[in-house]
């Protein structure tokens, strides 16, 4: 069903269990795993004031991310002919949807940090301006706790619970969460 799907990493727990949920994703449908890193111009230009070599930073980055998302999609079987690593320098949320336009993404799958209240005021939240803007369905996973468990190869079943807003894209909504619970073989709840 999701033929290319992407993943915005930035290294903390959250996104790790993200990127297990799409490589489980990429894995049963024989798809190609898009992992996006985006780094802030700020602390980039933050970085070559301070006599360090933009590229040379890019290349640890890029090395990192390699190395943590290797380790982390292992058990999922990807091909390394599916799997592509991105180290953009940017606003997330538009490099993201930029990313996706790019590779012809089928869906994207990020972790949550669960700002809530005053903190989603103040930090904003990538997840949340993905989710408002994106053409395509975004699979948010929400906050989890150091060391929890990966997830289970038999997942999503029985159910896929898909929220919808009534509104304009409310019918396409509903259409591609019954897509994917039928891709799933499991009941659905609108």
């Amino acid at each position: 069903m999701f033929r290319t799907i992407l993943c915005p990493f930035d290294f903390s727990h959250h996104s790790r269990q993200a990127l297990r949920y799409a490589a489980l994703l990429a894995s049963r449908s024989r798809g190609r795993l898009i992992v996006l890193y985006v780094e802030d111009p700020v602390l980039m230009n933050a970085a070559a004031n301070a006599n360090y070599d933009a590229k040379t930073l890019l290349a640890r980055f890029r090395n990192d991310l390699a190395r943590v998302v290797r380790r982390t999609i292992a058990p999922y079987d990807i091909n390394d002919r599916l799997l592509t690593l991105e180290v953009k320098v940017g606003r997330t949320h538009s490099e993201i949807r930029t990313t996706a336009k790019r590779f012809g993404c089928d869906l994207i799958v990020m972790g949550s940090q669960g700002l809530t209240g005053a903190s989603k005021l103040m930090f904003g939240s990538t997840t949340h301006r993905v989710l408002r803007r994106s053409d395509l369905p975004v699979l948010a996973i929400p906050p989890v706790k150091r060391g929890s468990p990966a997830p289970a190869k038999t997942w999503p079943r029985p159910w896929v619970l898909a929220p919808v807003d009534l509104g304009a894209r409310d019918a396409q909504d509903a259409m591609s969460a019954a897509l994917v619970a039928d891709t799933f073989d499991a009941r659905l709840l609108l």
